[in-house]
């Protein structure tokens, strides 16, 4: 029996997940967001990390406010625009994800 160390363990259970069917759709889309975002916004490297965690954050604002519209305004049909507000936040978080991703690029290109 080989024993592992934490990270080693880390790096094994990483691994299982991503190999998710759920996962994998998750991170395509993510990618499409990026690729998408790239098409808008072309990376001319002249933002700042200040204005990716501006960005970022409006991001973040614009989740938290269909998550506030998800649990706080239900209206009948309830069923139906609960799954409406759903779809909202995943889109949004989504895009939380691929402005995230954006910036980790943004940072491993400074320290190379």
């Amino acid at each position: 029996m080989k024993f592992m160390n934490n990270e080693q363990k880390a790096d094994s259970e990483a691994l299982d997940r991503v190999e998710t069917e759920s996962f994998g759709s998750i991170c395509i889309e993510i990618a499409k967001e990026r690729n998408s975002q790239d098409r808008k916004f072309p990376q001319n490297g002249k933002n700042t990390l200040a204005e990716w965690m501006l960005i970022l954050s409006e991001e973040v604002g614009e989740a938290a406010k269909e998550a506030c519209d998800t649990h706080f305004h239900p209206t009948p049909p309830e069923e139906v625009r609960t799954r409406i507000l759903w779809r909202k936040l995943r889109y949004e978080l989504i895009q939380v994800a691929a402005v995230t991703i954006v910036i980790i690029e943004w940072i491993d290109k400074k320290i190379g």
